[in-house]
């Protein structure tokens, strides 16, 4: 199902939240990085305006030095939450994977009994990996996204609000066709994320099992079953990405 399990996304977020001012600096790196990629259009648009009034007399000096300005603004905040956003996600990724590890020393037997080794690895490895990069650059595409939209809708409706009207108008269709393509998208990732673990598993288990599989002489079938998982997990991950 495509259900968004909220609490267990709050509990999530709360290891972030342990770093208020790195998420700080990442809510303005993104907040200013938003904010000068819309105004480039308008730039554009004020220069234009400028040229078309004052001909070879228009303040082409100004103009270029508010031009390199926004590109140093854009360049020191992308290079910014970059680095916090790296940073946020090995922190995360730490204190999840410590956790995870004591709650591991906790459990009883049979809960091994029923969970293979591999399933497990899978989990506080790549499974891991996707959360922190979910919680770090995903707030930060977040926020960015949300300001570059408003700011731009801002815009339009400054400049024409008729023709901004025009536009918002197919946001309906666009919202519509991403939940379509949401659903689908969420399918195949967690496809992808189900046999990447049984590929772990099969992994741990040929190693742990080696002395077995020779003495049954049974490579080959294990081959297969492994060649089985690989197949899957190409075609799960390039419907995932196409």
């Amino acid at each position: 199902t495509a259900k968004v399990e909220l609490d267990l996304w709050k509990r999530l977020f709360g290891y972030a939240l342990a770093y208020k001012r790195e998420l700080a600096f990442l809510i303005v790196a993104a907040i200013a990085t938003a904010a000068v990629e819309v105004s480039y259009a308008l730039f554009a648009k004020w220069v234009v305006d400028d040229v078309q009034a004052n001909g070879m007399d228009a303040s082409f000096g100004l103009w270029a030095g508010l031009y390199l300005l926004c590109n140093l603004v854009v360049a020191l905040s992308i290079g910014g939450f970059e680095w916090i956003a790296g940073r946020v996600s090995c922190y995360v990724s730490h204190d999840i994977r410590f956790d995870a590890f004591e709650n591991l020393q906790k459990l009883s037997f049979s809960y091994f009994d029923r969970r293979p080794v591999g399933w497990l690895m899978a989990r506080l490895t790549a499974d891991c990996d996707r959360l922190t990069g979910i919680l770090s650059w995903g707030f930060v595409d977040m926020i960015w996204g949300f300001t570059i939209m408003v700011g731009l809708t801002g815009a339009m409706l400054v400049m024409d609000w008729r023709l901004a009207l025009l536009v918002m108008a197919v946001l309906p269709v666009v919202w519509w066709v991403s939940i379509k393509f949401h659903r689908r998208i969420l399918k195949s990732a967690r496809l992808v994320r189900s046999t990447n673990s049984e590929i772990t598993g099969s992994f741990n288990e040929s190693i742990m099992g080696v002395l077995t599989s020779k003495t049954f002489v049974s490579q080959d079938a294990n081959a297969r079953q492994f060649g089985t998982l690989t197949n899957r997990m190409y075609k799960a991950s390039v419907r995932n990405l196409v």
